[in-house]
């Protein structure tokens, strides 16, 4: 089970699945990732107050601890509300103890929403204990100033020089500008900066959907930046679809991800028609069908891509619909090569597989598409490894791979969106 894509929250339980561990998982989710929890302790709260904070017992910890790292190796940690000195050192404890080396992404709570007070670990004291790590700290103003403990004339120069005593990546959110919030990102030494218009829903813990998020784009395997940029959008997003309640963001990540999916689906069908209407199609069905995808949440990921249910053979059936992404079979092998094309080359949105022979790479040159080889003789797991070994300076048309025993050489077309992906494909079947 190690080879599962985990992310893991260490944080408290909310009641109201508005945050904690429960808002956690729903992020992960809906990121594509398994989501793990290990439960500190229980903040029940209303809008306006803490009505009681219980923390359990270091025996707890130890045994949640003790069933994630016999499982798992988690892809990202994201640590939120530890409450504790003895959660901290247990939690500290076992990750040396499992030599947990990738990225932990730190939102240090100790206040809540209303103002209460709900964790005796101060955010100076949680990224001192654990700054050998590589962790990232996704702070507000007031964390902020926690760890920096000195006044702050201008937020650049504190980010650089808290920086450079403590040499840990830190996201300094919600500064407010004439109704724009900026979040400054402070690494390698670097401040850069990510603004929107402040929007109308504010909810309760933001902070902690954005950590999240972040945790889950590190574990695609962005850098620090790419993976707070692509988070931001994903919080944007989703707060523009949600109906006002404070609590219940995953009300919009519900509404969001389905009208997105929805929109995929319809686009989808719609070039299973055109494909199926082409007067030469079975010039370009390969032996084991064609497949397509489409990137179903172009703006903030690829973790759900839309794909045709069954594949177009020589009895032009066809249906579709949005397995994971990481399904290892024929039909997961586009879904695949999409995602590690989106990822290689961002424009990519769409992906459709047609035959190989000498013929169509004919064609394809003649109608002036750029091809590249992916070169390898296994396909999933590995096609994401052999696309990042590609051997080009430009975003290619076209990939195509020679095959091997019980896998038939296949050209897959590439394009930024399913119009132009079935433009492609009807300028090669013009030439044939």
């Amino acid at each position: 089970m190690v080879g599962e894509e985990i992310v893991v929250s260490i944080t408290a339980y909310d009641p109201s699945g508005g945050a904690g561990v429960g808002q956690d998982l729903k992020v992960f989710s809906s990121l594509g990732f398994n989501g793990c929890g290990v439960i500190t302790g229980i903040i029940s709260q209303t809008r306006d107050s803490v009505i009681n904070s219980n923390f359990l017992p270091q025996s707890e910890i130890e045994h949640q601890l003790d069933a994630i790292f016999y499982e798992f190796i988690p892809l990202v940690i994201k640590i939120g509300i530890v409450g504790k000195g003895y959660i901290l050192n247990t939690i500290k404890k076992y990750l040396i103890k499992n030599k947990y080396e990738n990225y932990i992404v730190i939102d240090p709570v100790f206040r809540a929403t209303c103002g209460d007070s709900i964790s005796e670990i101060e955010p100076q004291e949680l990224s001192n204990a654990l700054r050998n790590m590589p962790i990232i700290i996704v702070a507000n103003q007031e964390e902020f100033n926690n760890i920096y403990k000195y006044e702050i004339v201008d937020h650049h120069q504190a980010l650089s020089d808290a920086y450079r005593e403590l040499k840990i990546p830190i996201l300094l959110t919600g500064i407010e500008s004439n109704e724009i919030i900026t979040d400054l990102l402070i690494a390698r030494e670097e401040v850069h900066e990510f603004s929107c218009p402040k929007s109308n829903n504010q909810f309760h813990d933001m902070g902690g959907v954005l950590s999240s998020a972040i945790a889950c784009y590190l574990a695609r395997g962005y850098d620090i930046v790419e993976a707070v940029s692509k988070a931001k959008l994903y919080l944007n997003e989703t707060m523009n679809y949600s109906v006002y309640n404070r609590w219940l963001l995953n009300i919009g990540l519900e509404q969001y991800i389905g009208s997105e999916i929805n929109k995929a689906k319809e686009y989808l069908s719609e070039l299973a028609v055109d494909i199926c209407s082409i007067k030469n199609l079975h010039e370009i069905i390969p032996e084991v069908g064609i497949n397509a995808g489409t990137i179903a949440i172009n703006k903030v990921g690829f973790e759900s891509v839309v794909v045709f249910d069954r594949r177009i053979t020589r009895d032009r059936r066809v249906g579709f619909t949005e397995p994971p992404h990481a399904i290892v079979d024929n039909t997961g092998y586009i879904a695949r090569t999409l995602i590690a094309c989106n990822k290689r080359w961002s424009n990519i949105q769409s992906a459709i597989n047609i035959k190989m022979n000498d013929k169509i790479m004919e064609c394809i040159k003649k109608c002036g598409l750029t091809t590249a080889r992916i070169k390898g003789d296994t396909i999933a797991p590995a096609v994401e490894q052999m696309i990042d070994g590609i051997d080009t300076d430009t975003t290619p048309d076209a990939l195509y791979h020679l095959g091997f025993v019980g896998f038939e050489p296949i050209v897959v077309i590439l394009a930024d969106s399913i119009e132009n992906l079935l433009n492609k494909v009807l300028l090669i079947t013009e030439q044939l």
